[in-house]
């Protein structure tokens, strides 16, 4: 808490009356505590308050890992929870993830084994678990919720062993000695996308701060001149982002990488669903966010393209870079393919959003854009024909669908493409553009060769009667014609 948030209390004095703010007791718990007793009296009640508001001040309001809120997690209860391996604190009573433990503990032991030396292994364990007491008051500062059920000494052996399990993990998958090692984690063919998908989970998180600093006490006991390839970032953007059989698709990740390694905006980055966040953001920082009238755009894909607004695809590594040219008239989206782990990702980030103060909500803007422009089958069929939307077999629900039932229940405070959608709809009720004009006509004609062709040419007896009725008429002028140049 900063110095202008913090409220001092004159009748406070924290040498006197200082109550250890214990990790596990809810903030409701103190106040029980505090009040055991009363007599009654002004004086003792004026106490009372003085103590509870002394324990307030003392709780932590950097909270950055959160339950996902109810509303959320009922319209899709899988996309919030783990299936095979739980990280942090909120799923250890699960029976189903206790499989996973015994790999858990394995990984540390490889992490630790790094060393190369049963002494060195040994000092840096006692190095590490120093390290992790050590940060006692910012670990439990990060969990919004009161974990009355985990002690601190529960609670210092989770974030151990699940931070090696981590740093081990994508240290391991980056180097590619998958199938060089009986190693059934890493080995496993649903294995590596299941754990893609649990650690980007909200409830499924533990301090970044934590993560890198086992990684430098093991990077340091390896030995003084040793340093890892990557930075500790660095393989987690590898592990979440792998290189893709497209080498187009892996030069724009691996620029995209590089160029978010080196803006060092990932430096604020709180756990790994935050470095997800800060990748997905738009490189230009162009978009400003505001209050909108309206979260998306007016029309859809089809009805845009029937005003005369082009929409093309554009080879980005950043999907967010959605852009308007009002000199060409076209709407110009990256590519983006759905499949079960983009929803997982995105639906997270989104309850990220939700949750978190200080947060922009460029994902949640991003999903309630793409949503207004697929408002029917048709405007998908047009974005898929132009290769902007893949979609996967894995993927159950149709887009549209898909978009509508990841922006319910989200309150959106600012809108990040509010700008994009004024020029779009200004230019949509402009005629001073020639390019407008001209794409508009073009789509009127080819709408009308199209119904030309489906009611008088769809079958032989159709155009019989189509050309029957033409020279009918002609006919009919000749003779007419005919019957005025015999008169005159």
């Amino acid at each position: 808490m900063s110095e202008e948030e913090e409220v001092k209390y004159d009748g406070i004095k924290e040498e006197e009356e200082e109550e250890e703010v214990k990790y596990g007791i809810s903030f409701q718990e103190y106040k029980n505590k505090i009040r055991i007793g009363d007599t009654g009296t002004d004086e003792f009640w004026t106490k009372t308050i003085e103590k509870t508001l002394l324990v307030l001040k003392k709780r932590s309001l950097n909270f950055s890992i959160y339950r996902v809120p109810s509303k959320l997690r009922n319209i899709n209860e899988d996309a919030y929870s783990p299936r095979m391996v739980s990280i942090g604190p909120f799923h250890q009573s699960r029976k189903d993830l206790l499989k996973m433990e015994e790999h858990k503990w394995r990984y540390m032991l490889f992490l630790l084994a790094r060393t190369k030396d049963r002494a060195k292994l040994k000092e840096a364990l006692k190095e590490c678990v120093k390290a992790i007491n050590g940060l006692k008051q910012e670990v439990t500062g990060c969990y919004a919720e009161d974990l009355n059920n985990v002690t601190w000494n529960e609670l210092r052996e989770i974030v151990l062993v699940d931070g090696c399990f981590i740093v081990e993990l994508i240290i391991r998958y980056s180097e590619k000695n998958i199938g060089q090692n009986p190693d059934e984690v890493i080995n496993g063919v649903w294995m590596i996308p299941t754990l893609k998908h649990d650690l980007a989970l909200l409830e499924n998180q533990i301090p970044f701060f934590v993560l890198q600093k086992l990684f430098k006490i093991i990077e340091r006991s390896i030995g003084e001149d040793f340093r890892f390839p990557c930075s500790l970032t660095e393989y987690a953007l590898l592990f979440f982002f792998p290189e893709s059989n497209s080498k187009q698709v892996q030069a724009l990740n691996s620029k995209k990488v590089k160029k978010v390694l080196k803006s060092g905006s990932l430096n604020r980055a709180r756990h790994l669903l935050e470095i997800l966040h800060i990748f997905y953001l738009p490189s230009s920082l162009d978009i400003n966010p505001r209050v909108h009238h309206t979260w998306g755009f007016k029309h859809g894909a089809a009805k845009l393209l029937e005003a005369g607004i082009g929409i093309e695809k554009v080879a980005t590594s950043d999907l967010l870079e959605i852009t308007f040219s009002g000199s060409e008239g076209v709407i110009k989206l990256p590519p983006l393919s759905i499949d079960e782990t983009m929803e997982t990702v995105f639906r997270n980030l989104i309850a990220f959003e939700q949750c978190s103060v200080g947060v922009t909500h460029h994902i949640t803007s991003y999903a309630m854009l793409i949503k207004s422009l697929i408002a029917s089958t048709q405007d998908m069929e047009l974005l898929q024909n132009k290769q902007i939307i893949e979609k996967s077999a894995s993927s159950g629900e149709d887009v549209p669908t898909f978009f509508k039932r990841m922006s319910r229940e989200v309150v959106l405070k600012e809108f990040c493409f509010a700008e994009l959608c004024d020029d779009v709809d200004k230019y949509s009720r402009s005629w001073l553009h020639c390019r407008r004009i001209k794409a508009y006509s073009g789509v009127r004609c080819r709408r009308y060769i199209t119904a030309l062709r489906n009611d008088y040419f769809s079958n032989p007896w159709t155009i019989i009667s189509f050309v029957a009725a033409v020279v009918l008429l002609v006919l009919t002028l000749l003779q007419t014609m005919y019957a005025m140049l015999s008169y005159y």
